[in-house]
């Protein structure tokens, strides 16, 4: 039990990280990030979202794996984005191969820059 309380914490940080990353692209770049729309993979120490997927099967946070969906204007409203960030894991409770675990953050993110140009 305290092994399985250990990763959904590790996993519940992860996601959290997760969107903190996703925020700080959006920070960076209003325009890029109103196309993002999709699943995208996200590893540890990764610097961009990457490609569409269909899903994320392969542990890509040490044992970990978190998957980010960014999702334009459903769900939050106009001008927004909802951004999903998952982790799953697996332990000896999972059945065989399977991520059976998920800790999930959810966020509406706006997609206007506030600060209006000179």
């Amino acid at each position: 039990n305290a092994q399985s309380a250990k990763k959904k914490t590790f996993a519940t940080k992860y996601a959290q990280e997760g969107v903190e990353f996703v925020r700080s692209l959006r920070d960076a770049n209003y325009t890029t990030f109103r196309s993002y729309n999709g699943l995208y993979c996200v590893g540890k120490d990764q610097a961009t979202l990457g490609t569409v997927q269909s899903t994320c099967t392969t542990a890509n946070y040490d044992q970990f794996i978190r998957s980010v969906r960014i999702e334009q204007n459903v769900g939050c409203g106009t001008n927004t984005a909802r951004v999903t960030v998952s982790v799953s894991w697996k332990d000896g409770k999972c059945p065989t191969n399977s991520y059976c675990h998920t800790a999930q953050h959810v966020s509406c993110l706006s997609t206007v820059n506030p600060v209006t140009a000179p």
